[in-house]
């Protein structure tokens, strides 16, 4: 399967799209329609648009490892969610969700709130922009 598009960032792979549909009067398959809830990029500086995408990514973890919803992230909750299987069958270890946990956690609390869960989050894990030179084959 090639993929190619006029755009050649790498955000327009991890774009979800809709699903091409069937016309009923014309009886030919629609294009798929661009589907995000992402701020638009366009015109945007690099560094903007890398800080967005770490933000977002960032709220979506927290998220993700608050497992009750109180608004912290405990080490408990942390550490259930990333052992957890994936649907790939990789297990992360113990060891290694800990040590991801300490350096989330460099004050070594506790909880976590969505704030102090951001910035550690974002100093661990960094982000940066490249594009595609080429088609994907």
């Amino acid at each position: 399967m090639r993929v190619t598009s006029n755009d050649t960032s790498i955000y327009s792979l991890i774009t979800p799209r809709k699903k091409a549909s069937l016309s009923a009067e014309s009886g030919i398959n629609s294009l798929p329609q661009l589907q995000t809830n992402a701020p638009a990029t366009l015109g945007k500086d690099r560094d903007v648009q890398i800080s967005e995408f770490q933000a977002r990514l960032a709220k979506s973890n927290f998220e993700r490892n608050d497992l009750n919803g109180d608004g912290y992230v405990s080490r408990d909750e942390f550490t259930e969610r990333n052992m957890q299987k994936r649907g790939s069958g990789y297990q992360a270890s113990l060891e290694d969700v800990t040590k991801l946990w300490n350096s989330i956690n460099r004050a070594g609390k506790d909880n976590l709130n969505e704030e102090e869960f951001a910035t550690g989050f974002n100093t661990t894990l960094k982000v940066s922009m490249g594009s595609i030179d080429r088609p994907l084959r």
